[in-house]
């Protein structure tokens, strides 16, 4: 298998429950992949509707699409 740079851009997410009291959220995005690497997004505070306008980067061995791995974005507080 070889090594393939993937790219993935995180723009926004739109009326995510709140988590806090407050009513709003202390929203970050953590991405899996499949070399087990934490990559997460920075803290967008007191929000339901976070703006990231990220773009990530990070390998995953495959060598073709079809046998890639899937890339799961989750979000926390």
């Amino acid at each position: 298998m070889n090594a393939q740079k993937v790219r993935i851009f995180l723009f926004q997410c739109k009326d995510l429950p709140a988590a806090d009291e407050t009513g709003t959220s202390d929203i970050f995005l953590k991405v899996w992949n499949s070399d087990a690497n934490e990559i997460k997004t920075h803290v967008v505070e007191e929000n339901t509707s976070p703006i990231f306008m990220k773009a990530l980067e990070f390998f995953i061995d495959f060598d073709d699409l079809d046998d890639a791995p899937p890339i799961i974005i989750e979000a926390y507080d």
